[in-house]
């Protein structure tokens, strides 16, 4: 801290006398011309309007001083040597400093307005928060930080940094966050980061696939706890007509993933006895709430997207069976594994596996099914539907029956236009059965009492 003070006080010295020095000692009370320093003695007497010796306008404002004036070479060389003492003194301090302990001792409205400047920078955000923690800010303080924080949460131009949702979620940790502040945050957290997305052709009598798209939340890194967002739906709206929604999820908010959901809307009767083929606009109001434990906050938001309603005679997706992507189709589908686990709450066997599929020149839609190769016998596995040229793996499952001991398994992929058809992006899809025959199964995660006889090892 002395080499702080030494270079402070050797910085001043300096600069006072480098002044004092180089504006000189005052000799005598004769007016002097401003630009050349010209004696105007005599001239002034002869009231001259102009300098004899460089032309300038001596009526202005400040054109002439009074006294010459001759610099003190001591002063100024005793300055500048005081200058290079505080610039030594500076290299020595940063030889035994760093940014982190500069940060340390930085002011808290430097900070503030260092952190408001430039948004996406964080340190100035963790010395804030680190003196938070160490209870070294007052409560005045702290909301004045959290009211910065805010606004950079409510202005979507400005890409969040969720350090600045950390500071805002210690403060109310801490219990010292205004109760008004933490209810803004949490309206803020969700501020139109929900999008409507619909499938965009749909025959009238089908369900109407869509999708809420939920874009990354302006909160924090979780310090102390996660924050859900509840989606409610409440009613939808078709070119004027309305019934009631009663879907809803819940979700976490989150700095790193985006949320979403897919489903598909039942239009009453009433509706589909109104509607006419053409384009349509369709309107979900949904209302969101905040929890972090108790309810933080809430919302209603209507969300809008359009489709095209087709003739009841008119399919929306198309079975595809060229026969030179029948191979194709086949070497892209791999079965990665097949496992059994046992439930035990409901002591029930479960068959489990993920499958492969890799880029294909057509859209797939497909129920699977496990077959058992000796008795013939099928279970439900779950579905596919991709559209195309996308590289994904699929997880896939069904419950079996407690006799079942099938050391392998045949997999069977059935063409579903149902499935197509209530997706947000197929249109095309793959219409051949599939079956990628003999897959092991795995029986080691089944406890041994659990196994079939034949399945032991």
């Amino acid at each position: 801290m002395w080499l702080i003070a030494v270079m402070g006080l050797s910085l001043l010295a300096g600069l006072l006398l480098v002044r004092r020095g180089w504006r000189g000692r005052v000799l005598d009370d004769h007016p002097v011309c401003v630009r050349c320093r010209y004696d105007l003695s005599g001239s002034m007497e002869s009231e001259r309007k102009t300098c004899p010796e460089c032309g300038a306008e001596l009526a202005g404002k400040r054109a002439v001083v009074i006294g010459n004036r001759v610099r003190r070479p001591m002063a100024t060389g005793v300055g500048l040597a005081l200058l290079a003492v505080s610039l030594l003194t500076g290299v020595m301090v940063f030889q035994f400093m760093d940014a982190e302990d500069w940060r340390h001792m930085e002011p808290v409205a430097l900070l503030r307005l260092e952190a408001r400047w430039y948004p996406q920078a964080t340190a100035p955000l963790d010395e804030l928060i680190r003196r938070l923690q160490a209870g070294a800010l007052s409560k005045e303080q702290i909301n004045n930080i959290a009211d910065d924080a805010l606004v950079v949460q409510g202005d979507l131009a400005i890409h969040w940094k969720p350090k600045w949702g950390d500071f805002v979620e210690e403060a109310q940790y801490a219990g010292s966050l205004d109760p008004a502040k933490w209810e803004t945050y949490g309206h803020q957290a969700i501020r139109d980061i929900f999008q409507l997305e619909l499938r965009p052709r749909v025959r009238l009598g089908d369900p109407v696939p869509y999708s809420l798209l939920g874009a990354t939340a302006r909160v924090g890194n979780e310090i102390h706890g996660q924050l859900w967002v509840q989606i409610e739906g409440r009613s939808v709206n078709v070119d004027g007509y309305t019934q009631q929604f009663n879907h809803g999820f819940y979700a976490s908010l989150d700095v790193n993933n985006s949320n979403w959901m897919n489903s598909n809307l039942n239009l009453d009767s009433t509706i589909l006895e109104t509607l006419t083929p053409g384009r349509c606009k369709l309107s979900m109001h949904i209302r969101l709430s905040v929890y972090e434990g108790a309810m933080l906050s809430q919302d209603d938001v209507i969300l809008e997207d359009e489709f095209d309603l087709l003739p009841a005679d008119q399919p929306s997706v198309r079975a595809v069976t060229d026969e030179p992507l029948s191979q194709v189709v086949r070497d892209a589908l791999g079965w990665l594994e097949i496992e059994m686990d046992f439930v035990e709450q409901n002591a029930e066997l479960y068959i489990g596996g993920s499958i492969r599929v890799e880029r294909l020149p057509v859209g797939l839609a497909f129920d699977v099914f496990a077959r058992d190769r000796a008795s013939g016998q099928e279970w439900s596995c779950g579905s596919v539907c991709m559209v195309a040229n996308r590289e994904d793996a699929y997880g896939l499952g069904g419950i079996v029956p407690n006799d079942f001991d099938a050391q392998s398994v045949d997999v069977i992929l059935r063409p579903s236009a149902e499935m197509a058809a209530g997706s947000i992006d197929v249109f095309d899809y793959w219409g051949e059965q599939v079956v990628i025959e003999n897959v092991p199964v795995d029986w080691s995660a089944v406890p041994a009492a659990q196994r079939p006889v034949q399945s032991s090892p």
